[in-house]
């Protein structure tokens, strides 16, 4: 299997709210996944000058073939590495996947490749060209129509690229993929979507300081003639640097991009067990609930956006980071989801944010985070209403609706507080929640 990254935990985001107002709130969530999703064997590819195949010559020494770059491979001197000749050496049968950022820098074994990998791989470094400038589009649409390799490593991997896009684009790349198909990878994995969630083994509910699982061992760290690559010498690349204060999740079950999948498959078998699992999440400080409620809505459009809303939102007890989560659900859908979802959502967070205060803060930094104005209307009222006690929910609020003003949107029927607007602010590409 290609060794994975995914273990990096995210740092709070606390940029993320000073974005929209320079008084960032205390309590700020991180991405649904609760943490960034790490390189993929593609984009450690796209970063690599130099890719090579390393295999068991029938002499027993490595046999090296280029993908990518330029130059003789009899001339590296890769082929003398101990370090690969015992990688081989674990199983004769094994092909690597070797990279090197530029021309200088060391090499790295950036996965083992099985059955069925080899056609897959030509066809990703034939595209690398086309995708070092795609916007990511193209790239997830192919990885889309791989859901269903017979290749697990490749079905894998497909999953893994879906994951890293954002939830627009991820609309878009499974928009011709048979429903079927969505609703089978869905149901893959150790914990189908379909399954409820449960409660995690009280082992498990403390952070670990092991960054990587059993059968997650980091890269295999290849000699070359400048030297060999140590784990400090690694944190340009981030892998390991990023353990950070994050909540801890107290519930297991199936990975975020499986339960988007379930939503967007359109397959109503999915309702209840979605629905399930926003309550059997919501208080939990789990990153699931964000993927739920977000595959909820995908799902049951309007009917789940209103519930969402009415049903938590409007609990003045519930807590920030549930809060959060549900808001940034909402604030995907409201610029990716369907018109009626959007009104539905629109007019749930204005009646939230009536009784409970602190959703006015939470979209304004959500919504305004995506350059949407849409919530201009509501947050207005939010603060004629007097309920925003808060002055640093206050004057979010007031940045969002002078911020709104500034871009081009219709004046609210509010003379909001004078507060100084950050000039010169577009939203940034990256990740939403996923």
């Amino acid at each position: 299997m290609i060794r994975s990254f995914r273990s990096r935990l995210c740092a709070p985001l606390a940029l993320a709210a000073s974005l929209i107002g320079p008084l960032a709130p205390a309590a700020v969530a991180c991405s649904f996944h609760g943490f960034f999703p790490e390189p993929t064997l593609v984009d450690r590819l796209l970063m690599s000058e130099d890719i090579l195949l390393a295999s068991t010559g029938p002499d027993g020494a490595p046999a090296l073939r280029r993908l990518r770059g330029q130059g003789a491979v009899e001339d590296l001197p890769l082929r003398d590495s101990p370090a690969l000749i015992a990688a081989l050496a674990e199983d004769h049968d094994a092909t690597l996947v070797v990279v090197r950022d530029d021309s200088y820098g060391p090499w790295i074994s950036a996965g083992q490749i099985g059955d069925g990998f080899g056609p897959v791989l030509d066809t990703i470094i034939a595209r690398l060209p086309a995708w070092e400038y795609d916007d990511g589009t193209e790239r997830a649409r192919y990885f889309a129509g791989l859901l269903d390799h017979p290749a697990p490593q490749v079905s894998e991997l497909a999953l893994d690229e879906l994951d890293i896009v954002t939830y627009d684009r991820l609309q878009q790349a499974v928009a011709q993929t048979p429903p079927a198909l969505l609703a089978k990878a869905a149901e893959g994995g150790a914990h189908p979507v379909s399954r409820p969630v449960m409660q995690a083994a009280a082992r498990d509910l403390l952070p670990s300081d092991d960054l990587t699982s059993d059968d997650d061992d980091g890269p295999l760290v290849l000699s070359s003639s400048y030297g060999g690559m140590t784990e400090q010498s690694l944190s340009d690349m981030d892998w390991t640097d990023f353990a950070q204060d994050t909540p801890t999740a107290l519930v297991t079950g199936p990975e975020p991009i499986r339960i988007l999948l379930a939503g967007l498959s359109g397959d109503g078998v999915f309702s209840a067990a979605l629905r399930n699992g926003v309550a059997a999440t919501v208080g939990q400080q789990t990153p699931l609930l964000g993927a739920y409620a977000t595959a909820w809505m995908e799902l049951d459009g309007a009917a789940a956006a209103t519930a969402l809303a009415d049903t938590y939102l409007s609990d003045p007890a519930l807590d920030l980071y549930s809060l959060d989560m549900l808001v940034q659900a909402m604030s995907l859908h409201s610029t990716s989801g369907r018109e009626a979802t959007q009104t539905a959502l629109r007019d749930g967070l204005g009646r939230a944010m009536l009784v409970n205060p602190a959703v006015a803060e939470s979209a304004a930094r959500q919504f305004g985070l995506r350059w949407d104005w849409s919530l201009q209307e509501q947050l207005g009222a939010a603060m004629r209403g007097g309920g925003l006690s808060n002055i640093s929910d206050l004057l979010m609020v007031a940045q969002y609706i002078n911020l709104a003003r500034q871009d081009g949107a219709d004046p609210a029927t509010y003379d909001v507080i004078d507060t100084t607007p950050l000039e010169n602010l577009r939203p940034q590409e990256g990740d939403d929640g996923f």
